[in-house]
């Protein structure tokens, strides 16, 4: 038996009452309400963005012609699922330049806890990009949501339209007309008084297609080729790679076919050359694709 002298004895009580006032005075706060706290988040499309985002790529399809406009939305979902009411709320989003229709069409709707004279937005241009801000007074706790539909035009931001006169061996001329794509980033901001910021960020895609099933195929065919590339950096045999198929993205995505409403131009101007499109929400097409099994497992198994 190891007996403790009275020093040693004194130490170990003097731990365990340090430990009890401890534990004691954080049942006290916790009874106060010292730990309650606001916590915020933010959804597109039904998958959460902020604080753990379910996708990284947000990808619209579309039908119109190179001069045409399309003004699709992004609804964003504010909740609160914290203890506490969330006091003056802020949500900035950053987009390129190109993404955010013109001034005279209307920028953004309301939908949820608030009425739109309730809500402040305002915007500013810095280096390229757009910084669109939303004010909200108070999220409450536990129950409620503000909900933000921005417009973008995606017509404008995504499409690169060219034309190459090019000669034929035979010596015919040839006019080569196409359309390059691209991809955009959105940053997604959010705080509040006493809630530290959180963003995250996603990319904007886009890709010309008739319906649904076009969308897919070109989806999963920019897919495939990631892949083959990512096969390809890990020494992947050649002729393995080049029967690879995708069924999916490589990161997890939304994709959209918005039905699209025709209608007049709200006035004769300079920046609609071709129709004005505006997506018909209630009417789109939503659906998340999942990303395909580990490339890298894949090779492996297949050498």
């Amino acid at each position: 038996m190891v007996s403790l002298g009275v020093g040693s004895a004194l130490a170990v009580v003097g731990i365990v009452v340090a430990v009890a006032g401890v534990l004691v005075a954080r049942r006290i706060a916790e009874r106060s309400g010292a730990f309650r706290k606001a916590e915020l988040g933010i959804s597109l499309m039904g998958q959460s963005l902020v604080p753990k985002p379910e996708f990284r790529d947000l990808i619209f399809g579309y039908s119109a012609e190179d001069d045409d406009l399309v003004v699709c939305l992004l609804p964003f979902e504010l909740t609160n699922k914290g203890e506490l009411s969330a006091k003056n709320v802020s949500m900035r989003l950053v987009f390129p330049m190109t993404l955010l229709p013109p001034t005279d069409l209307e920028a953004y709707e309301v939908k949820g806890l608030y009425d739109k004279s309730e809500i402040k937005s305002k915007s500013f241009e810095s280096q390229g990009r757009r910084f669109v801000d939303y004010s909200f007074p108070e999220l409450p706790a536990g129950g409620g949501n503000a909900g933000v539909e921005q417009a973008i035009a995606i017509t404008y931001g995504l499409g690169i339209p060219f034309a190459v006169d090019a000669v034929s061996k035979d010596g015919v001329p040839l006019r080569v007309e196409g359309r390059v794509e691209w991809t955009a980033p959105v940053l997604v901001r959010v705080w509040a008084t006493d809630v530290l910021p959180l963003e995250a960020s996603f990319t904007l895609k886009c890709y010309r297609a008739r319906d649904r099933g076009e969308l897919g195929e070109k989806v999963m065919g920019a897919a495939t080729s990631a892949v083959r590339d990512k096969l390809s950096e890990i020494g992947a045999p050649n002729d393995f790679v080049s029967s690879v198929f995708a069924p999916g993205v490589a990161e997890p995505a939304i994709l959209v076919m918005p039905k699209l409403n025709k209608i007049p131009k709200l006035r004769e101007n300079m920046w609609v050359k071709g129709a004005l499109y505006f997506e018909e929400p209630e009417e789109s097409e939503r659906w998340l694709l999942s990303p395909p099994r580990d490339v890298r497992a894949i090779a492996y198994r297949r050498k």
